[in-house]
């Protein structure tokens, strides 16, 4: 192979992994509870009434951020809704109420991961391990977020909006829903949240001939597909042929901003 082609070969690989390595695969993980959610078709809902409570009294999605000082002082009604879900019987649960149960809990433990080191915290990734360590009841198992999302959430639902549902406590991320995630409402929210971000322009801006979406849309490429194609379903204002680029990701924490006055 000549010096030239073994250059561009290398730039290729490089490319690639900066979209794939990035982000874990999506594979089932080896576990008892995947099975459990394989399994599920109909079954009951679950009360998340005390998350949703918390949601809509901390998470500010208008901007995108999160009052965890508010949360904080909270604290204990978090853990009391993080202790029943390390004690929920998910065969029991609906496949809607499971996939909604799984986004919530997913979000609960991301907000308690934060205050476990809040304040003091500028970003997630200053933690050690934060998406691998499996520090998290859930079902009877102890899981680690990455469990939750690459190993539950993606392979067994083949749902690309649930990247717009669960949250990782970044401003880049899109934002924190100001409710909980509820089995019959579920398709609906997931819609509401996917459209509300992709008509965000924190998130998705139309320009003359492209369209510049959330790096998620990039790290994540194949659950979305035609990247054009997702985004044009949530939006009718696409170039044709537009080109799709993609937003630089803030890491920095999504707390709110402190009060004018400090």
């Amino acid at each position: 192979m000549s010096r030239t082609a073994t250059l561009l070969a290398c730039c290729a690989l490089a490319l690639s992994c900066k979209i794939s390595c990035f982000a874990p695969r999506s594979k089932v993980i080896d576990a008892p509870i995947a099975a459990t959610l394989h399994g599920a078709t109909t079954g009951e809902t679950y009360d998340h009434s005390e998350f949703d409570g918390l949601l809509r009294r901390f998470a500010r999605p208008d901007s995108g951020r999160v009052d965890y000082a508010g949360l904080a002082a909270e604290v204990a009604r978090l853990d009391a809704y993080l202790a029943r879900l390390g004690e929920v019987d998910l065969a029991r649960l609906g496949r809607d109420a499971q996939k909604a149960l799984l986004i919530n809990a997913y979000n609960a433990f991301t907000l308690r991961l934060i205050l476990d080191h809040y304040p003091g915290i500028e970003s997630i990734k200053d933690l050690s391990s934060p998406w691998k360590a499996k520090r998290w009841q859930l079902a009877g198992e102890l899981l680690s977020l990455d469990d939750i999302e690459h190993g539950l959430l993606r392979p067994i639902y083949g749902d690309a909006r649930i990247h717009f549902a669960v949250n990782c406590a970044s401003i880049g991320c899109p934002p924190l829903a100001d409710f909980a995630y509820v089995g019959p409402e579920l398709d609906a929210q997931l819609d509401l949240v996917t459209r509300a971000v992709l008509n965000d322009p924190r998130y998705a801006r139309v320009e003359v001939d492209a369209v510049r979406v959330t790096a998620l849309m990039n790290w994540y490429g194949p659950d979305f597909g035609d990247v054009e194609a997702f985004v044009a379903k949530y939006r009718d204002d696409l170039p044709r042929d537009a080109q799709v680029k993609f937003l630089d990701y803030d890491w920095h924490l999504n707390d709110v901003a402190p009060p004018a006055n400090e």
